[in-house]
């Protein structure tokens, strides 16, 4: 019922050590506030595989952008 979407982003240990698991959350941080998603009042769970650490900044912008247009709310579009 907010007028914001949240993130969270879960990262275990199996996914690298902590500069490789704080590099993943910055990067879907960046993307989650830049790209505006918030704007979708979607609340959103991102749980890291260790896969999931080696992909680049575009392939987690576009897999996040998909996965948020495809669940958000049509009216709030």
């Amino acid at each position: 019922t907010l007028s914001y979407g949240r993130i969270l982003i879960v990262t275990s240990r199996k996914v690298g050590n902590a500069p490789t698991r704080n590099k993943i959350r910055r990067r879907l941080k960046a993307i989650f506030y830049e790209e505006r998603l918030f704007e979708k009042q979607l609340d959103c769970i991102v749980i890291v595989k260790p896969d999931g650490a080696r992909n680049d900044f575009t392939t987690l912008k576009n897999l996040l952008k998909e996965v948020v247009d495809r669940h958000a709310p049509k009216y709030n579009q």
